[in-house]
């Protein structure tokens, strides 16, 4: 089963809210093509971590270190947030391995694609 990202309308009235707020403007990002394959090779090479730490889980949902090749996720969220931050740290590892940077102001444009792959998957928010 191939599972395409697509930017679709929310991505586009995102960026067109964006676009007005000069000091978070919404960097795009293309749209890739990736498998099942491609999201255990990512989980099979980086140590995902639950992380409990109280300073971390109050800045980051999730976060992801590729130079330990580590994804860590907050540990105190419902599992439908640790869902949706797993798919969103998992693309930043598919882009990465592809060239594209997605860190900064590019973080919103792997969240929104994150939340479309977790609509899909699970038809809640």
């Amino acid at each position: 089963m191939r599972v395409i990202i697509l930017v679709g309308l929310l991505l586009a009235a995102s960026m067109a809210v964006a676009q007005d707020d000069p000091y978070h403007p919404v960097i795009s990002l293309p749209d890739i093509e990736f498998n099942v394959q491609d999201v255990i090779g990512v989980l099979s090479d980086y140590n995902v971590i639950s992380e409990d730490n109280p300073t971390f889980c109050s800045q980051y949902y999730g976060l992801t270190d590729f130079q330990s090749r580590t994804i860590s996720i907050c540990s105190r969220m419902g599992q439908s947030l640790k869902k949706r931050t797993l798919i969103h740290e998992v693309l930043h590892v598919l882009y990465w391995n592809r060239g594209i940077q997605t860190s900064g102001s590019a973080d919103l444009a792997v969240q929104i694609k994150a939340t479309e792959i977790f609509m899909k998957l699970y038809g809640e928010k």
